[in-house]
Protein backbone atom coordinates (compact mmCIF):
# COMPACT_ATOMS: atom_id res chain seq x y z
CA UNK A 1 0.00 0.00 0.00
CA UNK A 2 1.44 3.33 -1.08
CA UNK A 3 0.17 6.32 0.89
CA UNK A 4 0.51 9.38 -1.33
CA UNK A 5 -2.01 11.51 0.57
CA UNK A 6 -0.75 15.04 0.96
CA UNK A 7 1.28 14.94 -2.25
CA UNK A 8 0.32 16.56 -5.54
CA UNK A 9 1.45 15.41 -8.97
CA UNK A 10 3.90 14.42 -10.16
CA UNK A 11 4.96 12.89 -6.81
CA UNK A 12 2.21 10.17 -6.63
CA UNK A 13 2.92 9.20 -10.23
CA UNK A 14 6.64 8.90 -9.52
CA UNK A 15 5.86 6.83 -6.41
CA UNK A 16 3.71 4.33 -8.34
CA UNK A 17 6.25 4.09 -11.17
CA UNK A 18 9.01 3.31 -8.66
CA UNK A 19 6.86 0.70 -6.85
CA UNK A 20 6.00 -1.07 -10.11
CA UNK A 21 9.59 -1.01 -11.33
CA UNK A 22 11.09 -2.22 -8.03
CA UNK A 23 8.39 -4.88 -7.65
CA UNK A 24 9.00 -6.19 -11.18
CA UNK A 25 5.43 -5.51 -12.32
CA UNK A 26 3.55 -6.86 -9.28
CA UNK A 27 0.09 -8.33 -9.83
CA UNK A 28 -1.52 -5.78 -7.51
CA UNK A 29 -0.54 -2.29 -6.40
CA UNK A 30 -2.69 -0.16 -4.07
CA UNK A 31 -2.35 3.58 -3.56
CA UNK A 32 -4.11 6.21 -1.47
CA UNK A 33 -4.28 9.73 -2.92
CA UNK A 34 -6.14 12.92 -2.09
CA UNK A 35 -5.36 15.01 -5.18
CA UNK A 36 -7.76 14.75 -8.14
CA UNK A 37 -4.89 15.11 -10.63
CA UNK A 38 -3.18 12.11 -8.99
CA UNK A 39 -6.27 9.96 -9.56
CA UNK A 40 -6.25 10.88 -13.25
CA UNK A 41 -2.50 10.53 -13.78
CA UNK A 42 -2.04 7.28 -11.86
CA UNK A 43 -5.11 5.76 -13.55
CA UNK A 44 -3.80 6.73 -16.98
CA UNK A 45 -0.35 5.33 -16.19
CA UNK A 46 -1.80 2.08 -14.84
CA UNK A 47 -3.91 1.50 -17.95
CA UNK A 48 -0.96 2.37 -20.20
CA UNK A 49 1.20 -0.25 -18.47
CA UNK A 50 -1.41 -3.03 -18.69
CA UNK A 51 -3.14 -2.76 -15.33
CA UNK A 52 -6.87 -2.65 -14.67
CA UNK A 53 -7.60 0.31 -12.41
CA UNK A 54 -10.29 0.34 -9.71
CA UNK A 55 -11.10 3.72 -8.16
CA UNK A 56 -12.82 3.87 -4.75
CA UNK A 57 -13.90 7.21 -3.30
CA UNK A 58 -13.33 7.07 0.47
CA UNK A 59 -14.57 10.57 1.25
CA UNK A 60 -11.47 12.66 1.92
CA UNK A 61 -9.19 10.43 -0.17
CA UNK A 62 -9.31 7.93 -3.05
CA UNK A 63 -8.03 4.37 -3.10
CA UNK A 64 -6.61 3.17 -6.41
CA UNK A 65 -6.10 -0.55 -6.97
CA UNK A 66 -4.08 -1.60 -10.00
CA UNK A 67 -4.32 -5.28 -10.93
CA UNK A 68 -2.99 -7.34 -13.80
Amino acid sequence: MIDARGYSCPTPLLMIQKAIKEGNNPATVEMLVDAPCAVENVSRYGKKTGYKVAVEDKGDYTKLTLTK
